[in-house]
C-alpha cells in the first residue's frame, strides 16, 4: 500500500507530469505527496531572492492543489546536487514506496501495475 509519493519536482513538463500522476495514485491509495526541488549549488549563487521566493511559492500553489483534490501534500525545498539531495530526502525524510520519475510515463505505469 502507497503511503507518501515523491515527486522530485524542478518545473519542467515532465516533472508536472509526474506531480499529476502522483495525485492520480495518492487520490487511488490514499496517499501523501511530497514534493521535492531541488536548486543545484551554482545557480543558487545567482539566483535572487526574489526567484526563490518564485519557487516556493510554486511549490506551495502545487500543494493547494493536491489538497483541493483531497490529497495531503507537503514540499520541500533544497539547494546541492539533485540526485545527492533527492537521496538525502528519501534517506532521512521520506518513507514512502513509490517514487514517479518525469519523462517515463510509460515505464512509471509499467512499474505501478506490477
Amino acid at each position: 500500500m502507497l503511503k507518501t509519493i515523491l515527486v522530485a519536482f524542478d518545473g519542467s513538463d515532465p516533472s508536472t507530469r509526474a506531480f499529476a500522476l502522483s495525485l492520480e495514485f495518492a487520490t487511488r491509495f490514499n496517499a501523501d505527496v511530497l514534493l521535492a526541488r531541488v536548486t543545484p549549488s551554482h545557480e543558487f549563487d545567482a539566483m535572487q531572492e526574489e526567484r526563490m521566493d518564485e519557487i516556493c511559492e510554486e511549490m506551495r500553489n502545487l500543494c493547494r492543489e493536491a489538497m483541493r483534490n483531497g490529497v495531503r501534500c507537503k514540499y520541500r525545498s533544497d539547494v546541492g546536487h539533485s540526485a545527492d539531495r533527492i537521496l538525502r530526502a528519501v534517506a532521512r525524510v521520506f518513507r514512502g514506496n513509490w517514487i514517479p520519475r518525469g519523462g517515463w510515463p510509460d515505464e512509471n505505469s509499467r512499474r505501478a501495475s506490477d
